[in-house]
């Protein structure tokens, strides 16, 4: 199993947030999480990153276990994390933002080919490359924090929320660059409020409900699910 999870177990102090979830994914290949606001979805994001301490259980990446790493351990294996609020930096360019996505890579040259396939993928962000990141729109700025996680070059993407707050034509326009960095071969775990957008751009999905998995298989059985239909997509 390229990444997975054994008996994942988060505590914020009394209260137990993940309940011993097993989850996995295959190398190429993209899960998504859904369930509701407090679910706990964004705690198991955190938790592979090391932004918060598992209280049991085991995480793996290609055969390691990584969960007593620590964060800046766990981005040069080539796991980027992009989580929830479109974190930019707003009073430096959009060159800038994105060159701080590859501070731990040396190879200069194959930095600036990943810049050039970034800007190729994503012509706005070529032609605002001098403006603050903070003048975007939430949207611009949405794939700008994707973009650069990219120039980390990693194995693997964590993406938390990325559609939240966005209009119905900017989610589609980043539904679909998630699906090209998929296609490009980059390993993804989507957490999305928007169950029918994940579900319908992901291989595979997870439904959690207050800390545990519920249901699990592929995201076309998933969809079409009588529980999944009535709790999370309005059917």
């Amino acid at each position: 199993m390229f990444f997975e999870t054994r008996d994942l177990q988060v505590n914020y102090e009394k209260v137990e947030a993940i309940k011993g979830i097993s989850m996995g994914l295959e190398k190429g290949m993209m899960a998504c999480i859904i369930g509701a606001n407090g679910a706990g979805k964004t705690s198991i994001l955190r938790t592979i990153s090391a932004l918060k301490k598992a209280a049991c259980g085991e995480i793996f990446f290609q055969g390691k276990r990584i969960d007593t790493m620590r964060t800046h351990e766990i981005v040069k294996m080539g796991i980027s994390h992009v989580p929830e609020g479109r974190h930019v930096f707003p009073e430096m360019s959009i060159m800038d933002n994105l060159l701080m996505g590859a501070y731990l890579r040396k190879d200069k040259q194959n930095i600036n080919k990943d810049l050039d396939k970034i800007f190729e993928d994503l012509p706005i962000l070529k032609q605002r490359q001098k403006q603050y990141g903070g003048s975007l729109s939430g949207g611009e700025q949405q794939m700008l924090t994707m973009a650069r996680a990219l120039m980390n070059k990693p194995k693997m993407l964590l993406l938390d929320e990325p559609t939240l707050g966005l209009s119905p034509l900017m989610v589609k326009e980043v539904s679909k660059i998630i699906q090209q960095f998929n296609a490009n071969g980059v390993s993804i775990i989507l957490v999305e409020q928007n169950s029918r957008v994940a579900l319908k751009i992901s291989q595979n999905g997870y439904v959690l409900e207050t800390g545990s998995i519920v249901l699990q298989g592929k995201s076309s059985d998933l969809i079409n699910d009588d529980h999944v239909k009535e709790a999370y997509l309005g059917a």
